[in-house]
């Protein structure tokens, strides 16, 4: 798991001492200000995989796993929109979006 910011791969080695190095993957969430996360209410969380999403503005969510893979992005009407990544493994998610004025940023949460 990521700590910080940064470009990180994973380096295996197997019985016969053979090594390989997976390509990059970037990751720049980590370590936002909840202030940042006014733009999205995303409820409930955790959830089984389907998530209400409010927010005061029209706009395009993109959401993320936690190595940075987008999963898919959705479009968000003001007010209420429904969110469903049950067809997703249990874990971590992030939800994203961003306006020319403001940022958002939610860590969700995939239960069985």
């Amino acid at each position: 798991t990521a700590t910080d910011n940064g470009s990180y791969a994973v380096i295996v080695t197997n019985s016969n001492g053979c090594i390989d190095t997976s390509n990059c993957v970037i990751i720049d969430y980590l370590k936002l200000s909840q202030v940042e996360n006014e733009l999205l209410v995303v409820y409930p969380n955790p959830s089984t995989g389907v998530f209400y999403v409010n927010s005061d503005k029209e706009l395009e969510l993109t959401i993320t796993d936690e190595t940075g893979r987008i999963i898919k992005t959705v479009a968000i009407n003001k007010n209420n929109s429904v969110v469903d990544i049950t067809e997703e493994a249990p874990g971590i998610y992030y939800f994203k979006s961003e306006t020319e004025d403001n940022f958002g940023i939610v860590k969700v949460v995939v239960l069985h």
